[in-house]
C-alpha cells in the first residue's frame, strides 16, 4: 500500500517543527488564524505541487508560496511516502525562491535533517553529507513542478531510476491533483473537468486528434484545391489552352518565318542573276515589236490601196446599175417593147408594100395611061411633098444638129464642172471613205478581239497560282493528318512501353517493398512484444524475481520454459534445503542454458531489432527512391522523343486548325481571282463591247458621213445635172418649138398632100370607074398602102430611138447580170481581202499584244526586281531586319520562294508583328491564367515574369502540363490525399466515439454510486448525462466519419466500385475539409480530445431545488450544502481515476482536504467520511472545534504561542478509525 504516510515542518511557515502522521482520517481544530489552512495547504502541495493553486489569496501584501513556507535558508517541508518496501522521503526546500524537490530513498528521521543541537541543517551539503555517511540514496535536485509531479504519479518513461518514488503508475494523472485540488478550495462544478476526469481514468493513452498535424496537412489544402477547382474552370482552362496555341502559334511563326528569311535570300540572290538576262531579252523583244510594227504599217497602206480600187469600181458598177435602172424605168415608160414590135416589121411592111403596089400595078395596067396620068401627078405631088418634107426634115436636122451641138457644149461644160466638183470633194470623200475604211477595219479587229476574249482565260497565273495553294495546302492537311496519326501511334506505342516498364518496375519494387514490409513489421512486432514485457516487468512475476530473488534466471529461469519439462539431464533430486530446491526438488541446472533473458537483454535486443526497423525502414525509403529514380529515367529516357512527339502533334494540330483559315483564305482569295477575271472579262467584253459599240457608231456616222459626203457630191453633180438638163431641156424645148413648127408645116403640107392626092386618087378612080377599073380594090389597096406608109413613117421616127435602145439594152441591159455578178464578186473579193488582212492584222496584233505583254511583262520584272530590291534595302534599315540578320547570316540550304520579295517581306514583318502581337497576347494571356493562382500555388507555377522567354518557357510548360493531363495528377494526389484525410479523421474520429460505451458505464456507475450511497438526505439526486459534442470542430469531425462510414469507397480517386455520386462526393468530402480547416482556424484549436466528443452535463437536486441539466455549477442550497455536493462530486471523481488510471498499481491511498468542515451536520461529516473512505480515499479536515473525534485517524490541535508560533499537538490517535 502506498500512501502519504507523514508531513514534517521544519522552520516552515510560523511552523518550527511538526511531525504529523498521515495515515488516515485526520482533523485540524484550532481557532482562526493559528495555522490550519497553512497545513492544508502544504498538504495539498504534496500532491498538485503548484503554487497558485493552494488557495492562497493574491494581492500586493501577500508573499508567494516559496516566500512563506520557507522563509529561511533552513526551511524544509518533508513528506514521507509509505510504499511495499519500505517509506521514501521527499525534501523540498526552497533555491534562488524557487521550491527544489530531492526524492530520499529512506523513511523521515530526524537526525537527517536536524542536528544534535536541535538545529536544522543550514544548507543541502550538510543534509547530503550525512545521507551519503547514512549510505542512502539520494536523487538529483528536482527544479520542476511537472517533473515533480511525473516522478510522483508514475508517468517515468525514460526515469527508470524514479521508478522507486511513484505513489501510483499513471500517465493521465493530472487530474488526481485538481481533484483534490477542488475538493480543498470548493471550487465550482465543471463538465469540462468532470468528464476529462473520467477520460483520464480509464487508464488509456489519451485519445485525441491532433489538428495541427491534418491542419500541416490541410495548410494549403483550401488553396490547392481551388487552384484544381481554378484550373478546371471553363474559363482558366480556355485561357490554358489559348496560351498553349499561342505558344504554338509563335513557333510556327518562327519556323515559318526561318523559311521566308531562306527563301527571301535565296530569291534575292536569283533576282541578281536574272535582272541582266532579262534586260537582254527585253531589248530582243522590242526590235521584234518594231518589225511588227514596219509590217502592220506596210500591210495596212497595202490594204487601204487594193481596198479604194475595189471601192472604185465598185461605185462604177453601182452608178451603171443605177443608170441601167433609170433607163430601164424610162423605156418602160415609152413602152420600148411595142416600139420594138413595130419596129421589127419594117420588112414584112415593106413586103407587103411592094406586093399592094405590084397588085395595084396589075390592076391599072390596061388603064396604064389613066394610072400614069395620074401616078404622074401623084409622083409628082409626091415629088413636091417630098421636096418639101425634105426641106422641113432638112431643117430638123439643122435644128437637131444644132441642139445636139449646144447639148454637147453644155454637156462638156457641165461635165468639167462635175469633174471640178469632184475635185472639190475628192480629199473630204476620200478622207471619209478611208475614215469608214479604218472604222469598218476597227469594229473587225473588235469583233475578233471580242471572239478572241470570249475564249481567253483571265488571270491565269494568278487563279493557277492559288488553285496550287490550295491544292497544296490540302495536300499539306493530308501529310499532317497522317504525319500526326504516325506521331500519335509512336506516343500509344512510348505510352504503352512506359507503362509496361513501370508497371514492371513498380512490381518488382512493390515485391522488394512488401518482403521488407514484412521483415519490418515482425521486428516491429518482435519489439512491441519486448515493449509489452518490459512494461509489465513490474508487475508481473518476472518484476517480482528481479525485485525479490537476484539471480533467479540461473535456476527458476532455467525451467520456465516447457521445453525443460522433458529434458534428461536435470538429475533431481529431493532436498529439505528450500534454498536450492524447486518446490522441494533439487535440480543439477549445470548443463542447462539459460532460457530466460534480463532486462538488459531484452533492452539489448530492442535495441538490435529498432536498429533492423531502421534499416528496413531506410531499405523502404531506399527501395521508394530507387524507384522514382528509376521511374524518373524511364520518363528521362522516354520523354525527350515524346516531347519531341507531342511538340510536333501541337504544330501538326496547330496546322491542321490553322488550314482550313488558310484553305478558306486561299479559296477567297480564288474566288476572288476568279470572280475579278469574272468580271475583267465582262469588263473588257463590255469595253469591247463598248468599243465596238462606239466603233460600229462611229463606222456608221463615218458611213453616214461618207454617204453624206457623195449625197452632196452627188447632188451638186445632179444639180449640175439637172442645171445642163434644164438647158438641154430648154434648147430641146426650143428644138421641138420648132421641130413642131416644121412638123406643123409638114403635116399642114402634108393635109393639102393628102387631100391634093385623096383628090387625084379619087378623080382616078372615078375617072378609073368609068373605064371599068376595079376601083373599090384600088381605093383597098391605096388605103392600105397608106396605112402601111404611116407606119413605115413611125418606125422611120422611132430608129433612133431603137438603135439608143438596143446601144443600152447592149451596153446596160444585157449585162446587168455581169454588173450584179461582177458587184458581187468585187464585195466577196473586197470582204475576203478585208478578212485576209483582218486575220493578219489579227496575228499581227497578237503578235504585236504577245511582244508588249512580254515586253510589259520583262519591264514589270525588272520593276519588280528594281521594287524588290528598294523594299530589301529599306528592309535591312527595320526593326525586323535587326532582329533576323542572324537568320540571313546563317549558312543555310537555298530554297527559293514562291512570292516575290516584298510578299515576303511584307510576310516576313507581318509575321514578326503577329508574333510580337502574339507574345503580348500570350503575356496577357498568362497574367490573366496566373491571375486566378497564388504565389505557392500547388502546381508551382511562378507567378510572375519579366522577358518574353520567361513568358514562351512557362507557355511550353503549360502545353505539356495540358497535353500530358497532369491537372489530372495533381487532382488524383490532392483526391488521395483528402482521401486519406478523410479517411484518416474517420477512423481517428471513429476511435474516439468507441469510447463513448466506456463512459456511459462509469457515468451509469456514478450516477448508480451516488444514487445508492448517498448520505445527504437534503440532496434528493446528483446524476450525470452524457450529450452530444456541442463542439464545432467535432461536429464537422463527426460529419467527416459519417460520411466515410456511408461512402468509404466512393470518394477520392475513382475506383471499380465508384457510382455517379464519387463527383458529388468528392465536393462534399472537399466541403467537409474546408468547413474543417475554418473552424480549425477560429478556434485555434491543436488537437481534439476525447472530452471533444461528448457534452457532460449534471443535475443536482435539492430540498425541490432542480438545477436542471448543466455543464457548471458554481452554488448548490446552503453553504454546507454546497461543500458537501462539490466533495461528494469531487470525492467519486478522484475513486474513478484511481480505479481506472492506475491500472498497473492499484494498492495506494490518496487524501482529500477541505477547510472550515465545521459548516456541516455532524452527520454528514461522518457521511463523508465514510463516502470518501469507502473509495480508499483518506480526509484531512480543518474547523474549530471536534464534535466526533472517533471519525478520525488522528486529531491535531493547532494553536500559536505569542511569539506566533504555530504548535500542533496531537490530541488523539484512533486505531479504529480506520478499516
Amino acid at each position: 500500500m502506498r500512501y502519504l504516510n507523514k508531513i514534517c515542518f521544519i522552520n516552515s511557515a510560523t511552523v518550527k517543527y511538526a511531525e504529523l502522521d498521515l495515515n488516515g482520517n485526520i482533523h485540524f481544530i484550532g481557532t482562526q488564524g493559528v495555522g490550519k489552512s497553512t497545513l492544508l495547504r502544504a498538504i495539498l502541495f504534496f500532491y498538485n505541487a503548484n503554487s497558485l493553486k493552494l488557495g492562497v489569496p493574491l494581492g500586493p501584501t501577500s508573499r508567494s508560496f516559496a516566500q512563506w513556507y520557507f522563509p529561511y535558508q533552513n526551511s524544509y517541508i518533508i513528506y514521507e511516502v509509505q510504499r511495499e518496501t519500505g517509506a521514501f522521503t521527499i525534501l523540498t526546500f526552497k533555491v534562488q525562491n524557487r521550491v527544489c524537490f530531492y526524492f530520499i530513498d529512506a523513511p523521515y528521521r530526524q537526525e537527517l535533517f536536524i542536528d544534535a543541537d536541535g538545529k536544522a541543517f543550514e544548507a543541502w551539503d550538510k543534509i547530503r553529507a550525512v545521507l551519503d555517511a547514512n549510505n542512502i540514496f539520494y536523487s538529483r535536485r528536482i527544479k520542476a513542478y511537472e517533473e515533480y509531479r511525473d516522478i510522483l504519479y508514475g508517468n517515468n518513461q525514460g526515469k527508470k531510476e524514479f521508478q522507486r518514488y511513484a505513489l501510483l503508475e499513471s500517465r493521465q494523472y493530472a487530474k488526481i491533483p485538481l481533484t483534490i485540488q477542488n475538493v480543498f478550495l470548493n471550487s465550482k462544478l465543471d463538465a469540462e473537468f468532470i468528464k476529462q476526469t473520467i477520460i483520464d481514468s480509464m487508464g488509456e493513452e489519451e485519445l485525441q486528434i491532433d489538428l495541427q498535424t491534418y491542419a500541416h496537412h490541410l495548410q494549403d489544402f483550401e488553396t490547392q484545391l481551388n487552384d484544381i477547382r481554378q484550373f478546371r474552370k471553363t474559363a482558366v482552362v480556355k485561357q490554358a489552352q489559348t496560351a498553349a496555341n499561342l505558344y504554338v502559334a509563335i513557333n510556327h511563326l518562327q519556323r515559318k518565318r526561318r523559311g521566308f528569311v531562306i527563301a527571301l535570300r535565296s530569291t534575292l540572290l536569283k533576282l541578281e542573276e536574272q535582272e541582266p538576262q532579262i534586260m537582254e531579252a527585253l531589248i530582243a523583244e522590242k526590235q521584234a515589236l518594231q518589225r511588227v510594227l514596219a509590217q502592220i504599217s506596210k500591210e495596212d497602206a497595202s490594204f487601204k490601196r487594193r481596198d479604194g480600187k475595189y471601192a472604185s469600181e465598185l461605185a462604177i458598177l453601182t452608178d451603171k446599175l443605177k443608170t441601167a435602172k433609170k433607163k430601164q424605168e424610162r423605156y418602160t415608160t415609152l413602152n420600148i417593147q411595142k416600139i420594138l414590135q413595130r419596129v421589127e416589121q419594117i420588112t414584112s411592111l415593106n413586103q407587103q408594100r411592094e406586093d399592094l403596089l405590084a397588085e395595084k400595078n396589075v390592076l391599072s395596067g390596061q388603064f396604064q395611061d389613066i394610072s400614069q396620068k395620074y401616078e404622074a401627078l401623084l409622083v409628082e405631088l409626091e415629088n413636091q411633098f417630098q421636096r418639101y418634107y425634105n426641106i422641113k426634115e432638112q431643117e430638123k436636122l439643122m435644128v437637131e444638129k444644132s441642139f445636139w451641138g449646144q447639148r454637147d457644149e453644155i454637156t462638156t461644160q457641165y461635165e468639167k464642172l462635175q469633174e471640178e466638183i469632184r475635185q472639190q470633194h475628192h480629199t473630204e470623200v476620200e478622207s471619209a471613205r478611208q475614215q469608214y475604211q479604218e472604222l469598218t477595219h476597227q469594229c473587225y479587229q473588235l469583233k475578233n478581239k471580242r471572239a478572241v476574249a470570249k475564249q481567253q482565260f483571265w488571270y491565269p497565273v494568278e487563279i493557277e497560282r492559288q488553285k496550287d495553294k490550295l491544292g497544296k495546302l490540302q495536300l499539306q492537311l493530308q501529310r499532317a493528318t497522317m504525319e500526326k496519326e504516325t506521331n500519335s501511334r509512336q506516343l500509344e506505342e512510348l505510352q504503352r512501353r512506359g507503362e509496361l516498364e513501370e508497371k514492371s518496375l513498380r512490381e518488382s519494387q512493390q515485391r522488394d517493398i512488401e518482403k521488407t514490409e514484412q521483415q519490418l513489421k515482425e521486428c516491429q512486432c518482435q519489439i512491441e512484444d519486448i515493449n509489452r514485457k518490459l512494461a509489465d516487468s513490474q508487475n508481473s512475476f518476472y518484476g517480482w524475481l528481479n525485485k525479490n530473488h537476484p539471480g533467479w534466471e540461473e535456476h527458476i529461469g532455467k525451467v520456465c520454459a516447457e521445453e525443460v519439462l522433458f529434458k534428461t539431464a536435470l538429475s533431481p533430486q529431493k532436498t529439505s534445503d528450500g534454498n536450492k530446491s524447486f518446490y522441494g526438488v533439487e535440480l543439477d541446472l549445470s548443463q542447462q542454458a539459460i532460457q530466460v533473458k534480463s532486462l538488459a537483454d531484452y533492452q539489448h535486443q530492442r535495441t538490435l531489432l529498432q536498429q533492423q526497423v531502421d534499416n528496413f525502414q531506410a531499405k523502404i525509403a531506399s527501395l521508394h527512391q530507387e524507384l522514382e529514380t528509376n521511374l524518373q529515367k524511364l520518363r528521362q529516357r522516354l520523354q525527350p522523343k515524346s516531347r519531341e512527339l507531342r511538340q510536333t502533334n501541337r504544330e501538326l494540330d496547330y496546322q491542321i486548325g490553322q488550314n482550313p483559315h488558310y484553305c478558306e483564305a486561299v479559296q477567297l482569295a480564288l474566288n476572288q481571282w476568279e470572280q475579278k477575271a469574272r468580271q475583267d472579262k465582262q469588263q473588257h467584253l463590255e469595253k469591247l463591247q463598248t468599243e465596238l459599240e462606239a466603233t460600229t457608231d462611229a463606222e456608221l456616222v463615218a458611213h453616214q458621213q461618207l454617204e453624206k459626203l457623195e449625197n452632196q457630191l452627188k447632188r451638186q453633180l445632179k444639180a449640175k445635172l439637172r442645171e445642163r438638163d434644164l438647158k438641154i431641156s430648154s434648147l430641146d424645148e426650143v428644138k421641138q418649138q420648132k421641130l413642131q413648127e416644121v412638123d406643123f408645116a409638114v403635116a399642114t403640107k402634108q393635109r393639102e398632100y393628102k387631100q391634093r392626092k385623096q383628090k387625084i386618087t379619087a378623080d382616078k378612080h372615078s375617072e378609073l370607074n368609068v373605064h371599068g377599073a376595079d376601083t373599090q380594090r384600088l381605093q383597098k389597096i391605096d388605103q392600105e398602102l397608106g396605112e402601111i406608109e404611116l407606119e413605115l413613117i413611125f418606125i422611120e421616127e422611132h430608129r433612133d430611138l431603137v438603135a439608143e435602145y438596143k446601144q443600152d439594152k447592149r451596153e446596160l441591159f444585157d449585162r446587168l447580170k455581169e454588173f450584179k455578178n461582177r458587184q458581187q464578186l468585187l464585195e466577196r473579193e473586197r470582204e475576203q481581202k478585208r478578212n485576209d488582212f483582218g486575220h493578219k492584222a489579227c496575228q499581227h496584233q497578237q503578235q504585236k499584244t504577245d511582244l508588249l505583254a512580254t515586253i510589259e511583262r520583262y519591264n514589270n520584272e525588272l520593276k519588280q526586281i528594281e521594287a524588290d530590291t528598294d523594299a530589301f534595302a529599306k528592309f535591312k534599315l527595320s526593326e525586323v531586319f535587326t532582329q533576323l540578320e542572324g537568320l540571313f547570316a546563317e549558312n543555310l540550304e537555298p530554297q527559293v520562294g514562291e512570292t516575290s520579295c516584298r510578299e515576303m517581306i511584307d510576310v516576313l514583318n507581318e509575321s514578326y508583328y503577329t508574333e510580337v502581337q502574339r507574345k503580348n497576347e500570350l503575356r496577357e494571356v498568362i497574367d490573366k491564367f496566373l491571375a486566378y493562382f497564388s504565389p505557392d500555388n500547388i502546381f508551382k507555377f511562378q507567378t510572375r515574369f519579366i522577358s518574353s522567354q520567361q513568358y514562351l518557357d512557362f507557355s511550353q510548360d503549360l502545353t505539356e502540363f495540358l497535353e500530358e493531363d497532369k491537372i489530372s495528377e495533381f487532382e488524383k494526389r490532392t483526391n488521395e490525399r483528402f482521401a486519406e484525410i478523410i479517411v484518416g479523421l474517420g477512423k481517428e474520429t471513429t476511435s474516439l466515439v468507441s469510447k463513448a460505451g466506456d463512459i456511459q458505464k462509469i457515468i451509469n456507475k456514478i450516477n448508480r454510486d451516488f444514487k445508492e450511497k448517498n448520505f445527504v438526505g437534503a440532496i434528493t439526486s446528483i446524476e450525470l448525462k452524457l450529450d452530444e459534442s456541442a463542439n464545432t470542430i467535432f461536429v464537422v469531425l463527426r460529419q467527416i466519419k459519417e460520411f466515410n462510414d456511408k461512402h468509404g469507397q466512393d470518394f477520392g480517386m475513382q475506383g471499380l466500385f465508384s457510382t455517379e455520386q464519387h463527383e458529388e462526393n468528392n465536393q462534399k468530402a472537399v466541403e467537409l475539409l474546408r468547413v474543417l480547416m475554418r473552424e480549425i482556424e477560429i478556434t485555434r484549436r491543436e488537437t481534439i480530445a476525447l472530452a471533444d466528443s461528448f457534452e457532460l452535463k449534471f443535475r443536482v437536486e435539492e430540498n425541490q431545488n432542480d438545477t436542471g441539466w448543466v455543464e457548471k455549477l458554481s452554488h448548490v442550497g446552503s453553504d454546507g450544502t454546497d461543500v458537501l455536493v462539490k466533495a461528494m462530486v469531487n470525492i467519486m471523481l478522484l475513486n474513478v481515476f484511481k480505479e481506472g488510471a492506475s491500472k498497473r498499481f492499484r494498492d495506494f491511498r490518496l487524501h482529500c482536504m477541505m477547510d472550515e468542515i465545521g459548516k456541516l451536520h455532524p452527520n454528514n461529516i461522518r457521511g463523508i467520511i465514510k463516502f470518501a473512505n469507502d473509495r480508499n480515499i483518506m480526509l484531512i479536515n480543518g474547523s474549530p472545534t471536534e464534535n466526533n473525534a472517533l471519525n478520525y485517524k488522528h486529531v491535531f490541535k493547532v494553536s500559536k504561542d505569542n511569539l506566533g508560533i504555530t504548535k500542533v499537538v496531537r490530541i488523539l490517535t484512533n486505531n479504529r478509525s480506520l478499516q
